[in-house]
């Protein structure tokens, strides 16, 4: 059964990756029988990845049963971020109120290993860990898997950017920041550095989108 979610999350990672770049453009039918093939899988790992797709906004199956692909563009990232946003405050303010200073141990450890990072790619991915750790310290059950519903989808897009970045430095400064903040208990201040983070990221999405397409996203 793990094998099986495993394996589903995989061909659901595989799948946003290639609608996030265009690859499957809106509107191309995602067949359950032809995706079998293509990557040799059974047809209920495909279905069950298409379902999380579909909870992403990211596909459709319309009356007819035939799954297309919405496509992704400049307003959606906006509303994810927004989303992201939103969760992540709260999550800020939640746990400072709390006054949980043992839940921020998980941020401050991925701050650290953040800092002492070489690898580009290590360190975007512990840019969405710390994130997941913010939020896991407030505690909060329901606001933890409503982060968790948009992770896939916010590590893709920020996976797919990594390139685009010259120096990684700011992404570690601007952890850092928010961290002391956090630390200091200045929920309005690490709130403030939260959205001018997010921000940029997902300004670089944008741009980022907008180069992989013809037309504007």
């Amino acid at each position: 059964m793990i094998q099986k979610e495993v394996l589903s999350e995989k061909v659901a990672s595989y799948l946003r990756t290639r609608i996030l770049l265009g690859e499957y453009p809106k509107g191309f039918h995602l067949s359950e029988a032809q995706l079998s093939k293509e990557l040799a899988v059974s047809r209920g790992p495909i279905r069950e990845a298409i379902h999380l797709l579909e909870n992403e906004g990211l596909t459709e199956t319309p009356g007819n049963g035939r799954t297309l692909v919405k496509g992704y563009g400049k307003q959606d990232v906006k509303d994810l971020f927004q989303l992201r946003c939103m969760l992540e405050a709260l999550a800020i303010r939640s746990l400072i109120e709390q006054g949980n200073h043992h839940g921020l141990s998980g941020v401050q450890g991925v701050q650290q290993a953040m800092e002492a990072s070489t690898s580009k790619s290590d360190t975007i991915r512990l840019d969405i860990e710390y994130h997941y750790q913010i939020v896991k310290a407030a505690s909060n059950r329901t606001l933890l898997n409503m982060w968790l519903m948009i992770k896939g989808l916010t590590s893709a897009l920020i996976e797919m950017t990594t390139g685009t970045y010259g120096d990684i430095g700011f992404v570690v400064h601007s952890h850092a920041d928010i961290t002391k903040a956090l630390l200091a208990g200045e929920a309005d201040e690490a709130i403030h550095l939260l959205k001018g983070h997010l921000e940029i990221g997902q300004q670089m999405i944008i741009s980022y989108l907008e180069g992989q397409s013809q037309e504007p996203v």
